[in-house]
């Protein structure tokens, strides 16, 4: 049945019977409904090699996880996986979703979505995802929770504006044009990569380029709050560079000033933040929004014992340090 196009087994108890169903043989397929066939458990290779496949139902079954292969579903437009037990979307679901070529309608109403702490990059998902969440308005967190959630989620911006107020920066204005910086750039790193961070980017930057730096090492002063000097000084500088090592990865400061610094971002319009891989890092160290950075692969990467490559980094990390936006020479 090559030619098929529309396939409704809706209301026919398939939960046993699924895995013997043979779909990959309808390579026209465009509509698949299996809703309310007391499912709780989905093939995730069913659909494989499925590419036609534009919507697929799934409302009104037993699932408490979702985990099918997308990767060949590149023409799908709605997934319907409401009333169904699903607390959570897997971190590969989620990013399957998000990789798909076209824009796609995601139905989870009705589900009893879960809102513990562990739950939280879900949660900052749907928030922030390009996907259409339908019936976002249905989804089950009681509203208590939600404004937890909300109020979690937002903790960094809230922390933000908690100490540019309290020294009075209200009138802080965020056109780049009319902003009278002290500092090119504001450095957040490792403090273990201090003598990197000396003896060569200093050097370069500083000596070399006449850019001038914020460095914690030399430049914060004694006695005062170390959050309230983060974030003073990011708001004084034109940009923040993040030295990315797996050892910052780890560190709360790490997240605090990437956090500070994408802040910033948000109120000047421009981009502030110029991320460098100073050491390789291992595969699924990055999430969340640093991910999506590095992810666009808008960053600059150091290479060890090459001159060329190290000439053309610092060309790069000047070039950045000067555009208000990120120059396409940043790209891989």
């Amino acid at each position: 049945m090559t030619s098929l196009r529309t396939l409704l087994l809706g209301h026919n108890s398939l939960n046993k019977k699924l895995s013997t169903l043979n779909v990959k043989e309808n390579s026209a397929l465009e509509v698949l409904d299996l809703s309310y066939n007391n499912i709780s458990e989905f093939p995730s290779a069913l659909l494989d090699g499925v590419s036609s496949l534009q919507q697929l139902n799934l409302t009104g079954n037993h699932l408490t996880d979702i985990n099918i292969s997308m990767h060949s579903m590149t023409n799908l437009r709605l997934l319907n996986i409401s009333g169904n037990n699903i607390s959570t979307l897997s971190p590969s679901m989620r990013s399957q979703l998000n990789d798909l070529p076209h824009s796609l309608k995601l139905d989870i109403s009705g589900n009893p979505l879960s809102c513990g702490c562990r739950d939280l990059d879900f949660i900052d998902w749907l928030r922030t995802t390009t996907i259409a969440i339908h019936n976002v308005h249905l989804l089950s967190f009681t509203a208590a929770l939600s404004a937890v959630i909300v109020i979690y989620c937002k903790r960094w911006k809230l922390k933000y504006w908690w100490y540019i107020t309290k020294r009075s920066y209200q009138q802080f204005k965020s056109s780049a044009d009319t902003v009278e910086y002290d500092y090119d750039a504001f450095l957040s790193y490792n403090f273990d990569d201090f003598p990197w961070v000396k003896h060569k980017l200093m050097v370069e930057l500083e000596k070399k380029r006449e850019f001038k730096l914020c460095v914690p090492h030399r430049d914060f002063p004694g006695g005062e709050i170390l959050e309230e000097i983060i974030v003073n000084r990011i708001h004084r500088s034109r940009k923040t560079i993040l030295l990315l090592t797996p050892e910052f990865i780890k560190s709360h400061w790490c997240e605090f000033e990437f956090r500070m610094a994408r802040s910033q971002l948000f109120d000047s319009g421009n981009d502030v933040i110029v991320a460098v891989i100073l050491k390789p890092l291992p595969p699924g160290c990055v999430s969340g929004s640093l991910y999506q950075v590095l992810k666009k692969k808008l960053y600059l990467e150091w290479v060890e014992d090459n001159a060329i490559a190290q000439d053309l980094f610092w060309t790069k990390l000047s070039d950045a340090l000067t555009a208000t936006r990120m120059p396409d020479a940043l790209e891989h």
